[in-house]
């Protein structure tokens, strides 16, 4: 059986992630995305960890410059289409 069709048939969520030599993502694989779910506590748990590193990331101006405007393009993006 081939790699592809044992990922498949292992029903187990996951996701292949391919780099190059400069250890930047080439491509990745998904396979039995459908059967995967986090529960309630699971989400906030992850959202406990990332909190603190998303803090201290809008503390500097030019970061939340950044964001207002990716949001303003995501908005003008919406309206046009």
């Amino acid at each position: 059986m081939e790699l592809e069709e044992k990922l498949k048939a292992a029903k187990v969520p996951m996701i292949v992630v391919h780099f190059d030599e400069n250890f930047e993502t080439t491509y990745t694989e998904e396979y039995n995305l459908e059967n995967f779910e986090l529960s309630e506590w699971q989400i906030e748990s992850f959202a406990r960890i990332l909190l603190p590193s998303i803090r201290e990331y809008y503390k500097d101006p030019k970061h939340v410059q950044e964001a207002n405007d990716w949001a303003k393009q995501q908005n003008k993006q919406s309206i046009d289409t």
